[in-house]
């Protein structure tokens, strides 16, 4: 079980493993919004989801940041979010133009 899908299995199932608890907290954010937004999606679904929106968080999270923001403005820098399929090994790239995920080929084609 990956760490996407045991936070959406919530604390409760958790209470035995503390570190665990903190490690996944960042991740209630994301939670919420999958269970407000998707709640007829089966389980593995959710955690896929859960797992691609968390990339697109931590890109807005690192965005957040004075010195970020400051070389993104100046063309010094640019963030890409990635989502890695262990399962499949592809690697889907997150389109903000598009707000989607897309393959690394072809993101790399447009970009």
């Amino acid at each position: 079980m990956g760490g996407c899908a045991a936070a959406l299995q919530g604390p409760k199932k958790l209470e035995q493993l503390p570190f665990t608890q903190h490690y996944l907290k960042p991740l209630e954010c994301v939670k919420e919004k999958i269970e407000a937004a998707q709640s007829d999606m089966d389980e593995r679904s959710k955690a896929r989801l859960m797992e691609k929106m968390n990339v697109i968080e931590q890109v807005e999270h690192l965005k957040s940041y004075p010195q970020i923001q400051e070389r993104l403005k100046r063309g010094e820098l640019e963030i890409e979010g990635w989502y890695y399929d262990i399962k499949s090994g592809s690697v889907s790239v997150y389109d903000e133009s598009t707000d989607s995920f897309c393959v690394s080929d072809e993101y790399q084609n447009v970009h």
